[in-house]
């Protein structure tokens, strides 16, 4: 089996950061990435990332991808048997050749109702922040 690990040291600066959607408060540090993806296989072991189009740059990369994944491993919820498959855009800084850090955009919200959740919108009238 390929060790991404040191795959993605190779590949990230020192003081790499994940930006994400929908909040882009930065994820900092090569340890949480490999954290991330490690709780991404088990929970989707056939996650499968599809390079749609690309961009280049001279220090950037913009990409937009396509995910599918099956939710049937354990993880931060039980898994859900359901498949998902959602796009998304990367833009992606380079220091010194090395990725410095990546800006991701997707829909989370198409992700998790794919997975069957559903969302109740509250009771008009009433105030959540009290709660």
């Amino acid at each position: 089996m390929l060790d991404f690990g040191i795959l993605i040291e190779n590949v990230l600066a020192e003081d790499y950061e994940l930006l994400e959607s929908p909040g882009y408060e930065p994820q900092k540090g090569i340890e949480l990435l490999k954290k991330t993806i490690t709780e991404m296989l088990k929970t989707y072991p056939d996650f499968n990332l599809v390079i749609n189009e690309t961009v280049y740059e001279k220090d950037k990369i913009a990409a937009i991808w396509t995910i599918t994944a099956t939710n049937t491993g354990p993880g931060e919820m039980p898994p859900t048997g359901r498949t998902i498959k959602g796009q998304g855009l990367s833009v992606i800084h380079l220091k010194d050749g090395k990725i410095k850090d990546e800006w991701l955009a997707n829909n989370n919200l198409l992700w998790m109702t794919q997975l069957g959740f559903t969302f109740v919108p509250p009771t008009l009238g009433t105030d959540q922040t009290k709660q």
